[in-house]
């Protein structure tokens, strides 16, 4: 499985992350073909967003596959908030996204538990709690699990760089709500197992709008942000290690 951490919401939405590194594509795959068996649905849901973003991306409507990957490069806002509803096998759980100057603090809250993750970036390292425990766990940036993590840094990454090893079959921007996203399709399937990723990203930021998860012809699950703003002000505390839980190293 993949250990980098997409610092922006990827999201520490870990079901994204998780699914990213589940294969490879074929040797000396450059250009993947943009022809596939499922259509992507050209037009979703618009996220709120209550502060006006002050740039646009000026992007090709024509170009796809990593030609057109490579053209996204990503700034950082120096704030933000997210929020978005994710639904899994009938179940669905909400997760808030702080993020400050490199740091994140991601609350997930499903069937009344609350899980916080907290990255301090002035550290290096993740902090992992269920909310009113008193113990969780620590990792260090180039360690998660015991094996050697890569952190992505998105300023001056392209989505390109971002998902090099990774098995896109198809890139290209569609339209949400009258503003450009780029659409990407992952073909994850693995020993007989047919499965498909896909994703919704942001031209501006590096952010998803939805990402949705099909295995064997049934979506099984899906993550629509909601709410997103960006500069906002937000408290160091947020992204600081609560005294009153005890942490482990993963």
């Amino acid at each position: 499985m993949i250990t980098k951490r997409l610092i922006t919401s990827v999201l520490i939405i870990a079901l994204a992350t998780m699914i990213l590194g589940c294969s490879k594509p074929q040797d000396n795959q450059t250009d993947p073909p943009t022809a596939t068996t499922t259509t992507a649905p050209t037009t979703t849901k618009q996220p709120e967003t209550t502060t006006e973003k002050t740039t646009t991306a000026e992007v090709p409507d024509e170009l796809e596959g990593f030609e057109l990957l490579q053209t996204i490069n990503y700034t950082m806002p120096d704030s933000y908030v997210m929020e978005t509803i994710i639904s899994m096998t009938g179940m669905s759980s909400s997760m808030t996204t702080y993020f400050k100057n490199g740091s994140q603090r991601t609350e997930n809250e499903n069937m009344g538990m609350k899980s916080i993750s907290i990255y301090n970036a002035d550290e290096g390292i993740t902090y992992m709690y269920n909310e009113g425990d008193t113990t969780g766990f620590m990792s260090k940036d180039d360690v998660y699990y015991g094996e050697e993590s890569v952190v992505v840094d998105w300023e001056g990454t392209s989505l390109a760089d971002a998902f090099t090893d990774q098995p896109v079959v198809e890139a290209k921007i569609v339209t949400i709500d009258g503003k450009k996203a780029v659409y990407m399709e992952l073909d994850n399937s693995y020993e007989g197992y047919n499965q498909l990723t896909r994703f919704w990203y942001s031209v501006e930021y590096p952010i998803l709008y939805r990402y949705e998860i099909e295995d064997g012809g049934t979506i099984i699950a899906t993550g629509e942000t909601t709410k997103f703003e960006i500069n906002v002000p937000l408290d160091d505390s947020l992204f600081e290690k609560p005294e009153d839980v005890e942490f482990q190293n993963l």
